[in-house]
């Protein structure tokens, strides 16, 4: 969205559209950085649609760090499975010895 709008301050000011994770698709005024809450149905059907790829690329790197992670404690538990079968061989070992 960069309609010119008036800002509460007088000057006129773009209404933007907010890509970040924590704010995907949230609209806010650049003059005086004022978030405006519009509702999709009030919104253009182009403006509709950025707002809905925003937030699926939101969602997909949450998705991607959440595959991230679960790799990574499968990695750790792993780990654990092979340090722990060596513990016990190492104790049989030394107990049948």
């Amino acid at each position: 969205m960069n309609d010119p709008k008036t800002c509460d301050c007088g000057f006129p000011a773009r209404i933007l559209t907010s890509t970040t994770p924590k704010n995907p698709g949230r609209h806010f005024m650049v003059c005086n950085e004022k978030w405006l809450d519009v509702e999709p149905a009030q919104m253009p059907v182009m403006e509709v649609a950025e707002r809905m790829k925003v937030e699926l690329v939101a969602l997909k790197t949450e998705v991607k760090k959440v595959k991230e992670d679960i790799e990574q404690m499968k990695k750790e538990k792993y780990s654990d499975a092979i340090a722990m079968k060596e513990k016990i061989y190492k104790f049989t070992i030394g107990f049948l010895f």
